[in-house]
């Protein structure tokens, strides 16, 4: 198993290695077209990533909203009964 994964490695190396010496021999309009496909790609990224993030804060919205709405009655209540007892509370006070 290791020596698959070190030719690997290997074999990795040696096309990047390719790669790079064909990018260093290009000319201006081949590097103009992996530029070009670079942003491309980067962009696609970028759009998938915005995406996911949206879909995911869309959810969130929804779980946030949803216990929430069961609740308004209770809340209101919670907070008159508590402004009652401190009014009364404050009244008390000379």
């Amino acid at each position: 198993m290791a020596m698959t994964h070190g030719s690997e490695i290997v074999d990795e190396l040696h096309l990047l290695r390719q790669e790079a010496s064909r990018l260093l021999g290009a000319g201006a309009d081949e590097w103009r077209e992996f530029s070009a496909q670079k942003a491309k790609t980067l962009a696609n990224d970028v759009k998938a990533f915005l995406t996911d993030l949206r879909t995911s804060v869309e959810m969130d919205e929804r779980e946030i909203e949803h216990a929430i709405a069961g609740k308004t009655a209770t809340a209101l209540v919670t907070a008159l009964t508590l402004g009652i007892v401190i009014g009364w509370a404050m009244r008390k006070k000379p």
